[in-house]
């Protein structure tokens, strides 16, 4: 088995030092993100899919099964490993990527030109900002041994998307050891759907969305207001779910009074399980293999806590965020440090138990998000796709 192993090393670094010198076409585009199709790389491939046919865009996926399934959807996708794959990997000069050049491919990534598309704005550290927490380990600590095992989160990307000279500022481009002007604010094509009218989005939910999305949709029409709960990653994984004080039959009570539906969305790294009772019918669960962007707009609430989904949702402007940090000092003690103050660059009050907690979604109150959007989107207005696209067509 070791043998083996160090076979796959040798290979795999012989293919690496070859990326460097196969021909690459400035037309031919790649794309990939951490989960089948998700993400900014998501919905800047589509766009470019469906206006700029000169443009050979390509779908890279890290399972064989993703590639068939996308194809019965019209995506050009091919898994990162197959003869094709490689043969476009190869032969492509733009990497787009939603986190690392591992939702992509690392090894045939040489000589090309490496756009980070990110996942998210905040407040949060990340990456080379890390200085608490178990990620610190991964950047601060035994850094030889871990861009051995890890390449991918150590190489440096020519150019991260940002949304705003502060986020280039205090999060970005420290964060990946970069210059400022290597910082693109041009905003998150995810994004861009916030501005698209209802035809729009229907036809793009019936298109490209998991069949899950639609019995969801239908049953928010049933309902007077619609309530998303969006909390953070806790680095620890600990059960905040209880240490929240949710009381699923209290909860369900409320909704029922009012005519709302809850709906529970965990972060993917989240391992915790909710138990779901036969009689909590105003209480639902997004279900993990669907996006939640395209079903945010149908949404009136968002609960959510230190995460960056806070700053996407007050683009919608007319809905209400809620900001629910009942355990932040754990929180800080246990995960990353902000990289700016929380209490001044969260906009809304904060509340910190259940019961202020379904007073404020019951409370006619409506908050002025303008400052901060303008602090953490610029004057993005819907058209990042555009933008980058055009961008990188005449550079």
């Amino acid at each position: 088995m070791n043998i083996l192993k160090s076979l796959l090393k040798i290979i795999l670094l012989n293919l690496y030092l070859i990326s460097y010198i196969t021909p690459r076409n400035k037309k031919k585009w790649v794309f990939g993100s951490y989960q089948k199709f998700n993400d900014n790389s998501k919905y800047l491939y589509l766009y470019i899919k469906e206006n700029f046919p000169d443009i050979q865009s390509i779908w890279i996926t890290t399972k064989k099964i993703y590639e068939r399934e996308l194809n019965e959807i019209g995506i050009n996708a091919f898994y990162k490993w197959s003869f094709n794959g490689l043969y476009h990997l190869l032969t492509s000069k733009y990497y787009f990527f939603s986190a690392y050049l591992s939702d992509i491919n690392f090894y045939t990534s040489g000589n090309t030109t490496k756009i980070n598309l990110w996942h998210g704005i905040g407040l949060k550290k990340i990456e080379f900002n890390i200085d608490s927490g178990p990620l610190q380990k991964i950047y601060k600590k035994s850094r030889i041994i871990n861009f051995l095992r890890t390449p991918e989160k150590f190489i440096r990307p020519n150019w991260v998307l940002s949304s705003s000279p502060l986020m280039s500022e205090h999060l970005f481009h420290r964060a990946f050891r970069i210059k400022l002007s290597q910082c693109l604010e041009y905003g998150y094509p995810r994004n861009d759907l916030f501005f698209w009218d209802d035809t729009k989005l229907s036809k793009h939910i019936n298109r490209y969305e998991d069949k899950s999305l639609v019995p969801l949709i239908n049953k928010c029409k049933e309902f007077d207001k619609i309530i998303i709960y969006m909390p953070t990653w806790r680095d620890s994984n600990s059960d905040f779910i209880k240490k929240a004080g949710f009381d699923l039959l209290k909860l369900n009570d409320f909704c029922k009074k009012h005519n709302y539906l809850f709906i529970f969305k965990l972060h993917i790294n989240t391992k915790i399980n909710i138990e779901k009772g036969e009689e909590t019918n105003n209480i639902s669960y997004f279900p993990q293999e669907a996006d939640i962007y395209p079903f945010l707009p149908f949404t009136d609430i968002l609960i959510t806590d230190y995460s960056s989904i806070y700053y996407d949702y007050i683009l919608m402007r007319g809905k209400k965020a809620i900001l629910f940090p009942f355990d932040i000092d754990e929180y800080l003690e246990d995960s990353r440090a902000f990289t700016l103050p929380y209490q001044k660059y969260s906009g809304c009050p904060k509340l910190y138990n259940m019961n202020s907690l379904l007073e404020e979604i019951i409370a006619n109150k409506t908050y002025n998000n303008e400052t901060l959007i303008k602090q953490f989107w610029g004057n993005y207005k819907g058209q990042a796709s555009n933008v980058i696209t055009n961008y990188f067509l005449n550079n």
